[in-house]
């Protein structure tokens, strides 16, 4: 029996026509990947979700790779191999290696790496994973604990990459064996060194710096720094005019001397951390004349006004002629202090001077152990109206009494301390950390005694009104 045409075309069941997806545009998706960048594990999962979402994931999933063994007593030396990090592992295939931007080697590879055999091992799976990487811009070798010979190989490697611009050691990784690889290293944006050792001075008269003098814009010498004689690194400094950002750590006794002087011919020199101990600065006799931007201090916390005092009249000195927009007071013993123990010293002179030379300038002001009695806290509102990140210590009474002016704050953290008035501290209740929020309405973030709080404001159902909403985050 015949079947004519139309009939077997009614026989055969009509598919739906393809129809062709929107496909997103590469920067959009590496926009929105971007959220998920230090979660590796979800990255990875988006990459699987079809060609052009692995393109956008892959390039931010190896833009950092992070090489840290687990931390095992049991582990057999003779299976160190690059599972350790199978991240790693991935990142070494061709089609990965171009995407890696930053590659940074942390733990403690000395429980990795007892026997010199596998010494070798790990210096060649980490010199030849930087060579791998033709596009590295980025290198920070600052493990736990290591054997020194471990990083040879990578610093020879990294004297060949030209894209390099930013490097971070060990000082135990500067040594006479390495001194040949670093002295071939130049070009650099960036470079921080982590307690450096003797050998550096080595390194700087031989002009390691003056290499890179016309590119570096960062420079950091954290820990100990008292290897380098004050006048060797002020000389050294002299010669970085593009410097915009300085770190130092404990320098040693009367640094002040040769630093200061130095650092006011220092044209464009902007943000500046120093470590500050009374041996090393003494109380000036002059303000210095810099022109600094961001400032933090390190410190061992003051026992004493007379201590908290000569504190402050260090810093006045140094930002009295500075736009400075943001101040960073970091208390090395602030882990020992505990709420408990009432008000400790006050630094209500420093607060007076930011509210009468920084009241238009400042953005920025974390002293989240230094305590402020109501007044200061009032004063502090009403005069600098461009904060918008703040951490003080406080009481109970002042945080929730005192509210700001300003309509800038995005950010406050608060210490509570015991001050006479009450024989406990309560906890923040989510009404009293709404009610903190609605009379701060640019408030984002609340952070009490390390609970943390989110706001925002949320309109009700038809209807014009908004309801101020905070929920804990942790």
């Amino acid at each position: 029996m015949a079947i004519d045409v139309k009939a077997r075309k009614r026989l055969v069941p009509a598919y739906p026509k393809k129809s062709r997806a929107l496909r997103v545009p590469f920067d959009i998706l590496v926009c929105i990947f971007q959220v998920l960048e230090e979660d590796k594990r979800t990255l990875a999962s988006c990459a699987l979700v079809n060609w052009d979402a692995n393109q956008a994931a892959t390039t931010l999933l190896y833009r950092s790779i992070v090489f840290e063994p687990p931390y095992w007593y049991g582990y057999r030396q003779n299976d160190l191999e690059e599972k350790d990090s199978p991240l790693l592992q991935s990142a070494c295939l061709p089609r990965n290696a171009r995407h890696v931007w930053h590659f940074e080697v942390k733990g403690y590879l000395s429980l990795r790496s007892s026997s010199s055999k596998n010494r070798s091992v790990l210096s060649q799976i980490l010199s030849r994973a930087v060579k791998f990487f033709p596009n590295l811009q980025s290198v920070a070798l600052l493990p736990s604990s290591y054997y020194t010979e471990i990083f040879k190989g990578v610093l020879e490697v990294l004297s060949e990459h030209s894209k390099l611009r930013e490097l971070s050691l060990d000082g135990s990784s500067i040594n006479d064996g390495n001194l040949a690889a670093l002295m071939k290293i130049g070009g650099l944006r960036a470079l921080t060194i982590r307690d450096p050792p003797p050998a550096v001075v080595e390194l700087f008269s031989e002009g390691w710096l003056e290499r890179s003098s016309g590119s570096i814009t960062k420079l950091h010498l954290e820990g100990i720094c008292t290897a380098i004689p004050s006048h060797v690194l002020c000389a050294q400094l002299a010669n970085l005019k593009h410097v915009h950002t300085l770190s130092l750590g404990y320098t040693g006794a009367q640094s002040d001397l040769y630093l200061f002087p130095t650092l006011e011919h220092m044209p464009t020199l902007r943000s500046l951390s120093l470590q500050y101990d009374e041996e090393s600065y003494g109380i000036p006799e002059t303000h210095y004349q810099l022109h600094l931007e961001s400032l933090t201090v390190r410190y061992f916390g003051p026992q004493t006004r007379a201590d908290s005092d000569n504190l402050c009249d260090w810093i006045l000195a140094i930002i009295s002629s500075s736009p400075l927009e943001e101040l960073h007071l970091i208390d090395d013993n602030g882990e020992a202090i505990n709420s408990d123990t009432g008000g400790e010293v006050k630094f209500h002179r420093l607060v007076q001077h930011l509210t009468m030379r920084h009241a238009l300038t400042l953005k920025v002001l974390q002293i989240p152990n230094g305590y402020l009695d109501a007044d200061t806290v009032r004063n502090l509102y009403a005069k600098c109206i461009r904060l918008e990140e703040l951490a003080f210590a406080t009481s109970w009474t002042v945080l929730l009494s005192v509210a700001p002016s300003t309509y800038h704050l995005h950010v406050l953290s608060v210490n509570l301390r015991v001050v006479d008035e009450v024989n406990d501290l309560p906890s923040l209740s989510s009404s009293e950390a709404a009610e903190i929020m609605k009379r701060m309405p640019s408030l984002r973030s609340l952070v009490v005694n390390q609970s943390k709080w989110k706001g925002w404001w949320i309109r009700m159902n038809d209807s014009d009104r908004f309801v101020r909403i905070a929920q804990r985050i942790c």
